[in-house]
C-alpha cells in the first residue's frame, strides 16, 4: 500500500497520522501487507520518521519514483490533489482523504457545490474511488475502504475498469486543459 500524505507540512501533520493508524488496522487483517511512503523534497525524512515512530507499523521511506511505486502497489491512500489523478492514470485504486480547517471546509462547501472533490471522481462524473473528507477521514474508515480494495477482487476490478475510463476521458494530448475545462463546466452547472 502506497501512502501519499501530500507535500506540505500541514498535510503531513494532519493526514499522515490517520494513514498510519489505518495502516495498523490493515496490517492486523493482512499481516504481510507492506507500506511504502515516497519522500517529497519539501518534507524532511526526519519529520516523517518522527511521526512514523509513534505507530506500530513498519513503513518504508523511499526516494524512488512515485510512478514506479504506483505500478507495483495494489492500493494507495492519498491526500486529495494531483497525485490522485496520477494514480488514476496508472490505474491504481486509491482511497482519497482530506481534512481542512472547519471554516475553510464550510466556506468551500458554501461557495463550490460539486458532488466530489477528487480529480478522478470529478472527471468520471461519479464516485469511482472512495473520498473521505473531514470527520469521515478517520483511521477506521480509511482502513475499511483500503481493505475492501485489497480483499474484494470484484470491487478491485471494477475500480480498475472505472480508472481506465478516467484515463480514456483524459486522452493523450491536452489532458490538463480537458481536466480544467471539465472542472469549470461542473462548477458552472452547479451554480445554475
Amino acid at each position: 500500500v502506497l501512502l501519499l500524505p501530500g507535500s506540505r507540512k500541514q498535510e503531513i501533520v494532519g493526514l499522515l497520522p490517520v494513514m498510519l493508524e489505518a495502516a495498523e488496522k490493515i496490517q492486523q487483517n493482512l499481516p504481510h501487507c507492506q507500506f511504502l511512503l515516497p519522500t517529497a523534497s519539501t518534507i524532511s525524512r526526519e519529520m516523517l520518521q518522527d511521526i512514523i515512530k509513534n505507530y506500530s507499523v513498519s513503513v518504508r521511506l523511499t526516494d524512488k519514483s512515485t510512478y514506479d511505486l504506483m505500478n507495483i502497489a495494489q492500493a494507495a491512500i492519498a491526500a486529495s490533489g494531483t497525485v490522485t489523478l496520477e494514480a488514476a492514470i496508472v490505474g491504481l485504486p486509491t482511497v482519497i482523504i482530506y481534512k481542512v480547517a472547519g471554516l475553510t471546509y464550510f466556506l468551500g462547501k458554501f461557495l463550490v457545490k460539486i458532488p466530489h472533490i477528487s480529480l478522478p471522481n470529478i472527471i468520471a462524473g461519479r464516485r469511482v474511488v472512495p473520498e473521505l473528507l473531514q470527520g469521515q477521514a478517520n483511521a477506521l474508515n480509511v482502513a475499511k475502504e483500503t481493505l475492501d480494495i485489497l480483499t474484494n477482487e470484484q470491487l478491485r476490478k471494477q475500480v480498475e475498469k472505472d480508472l481506465l475510463e478516467v484515463r480514456e476521458k483524459l486522452g493523450q494530448a491536452g489532458a490538463v486543459q480537458r481536466v480544467a475545462e471539465e472542472i469549470v463546466h461542473i462548477v458552472e452547472e452547479k451554480r445554475k
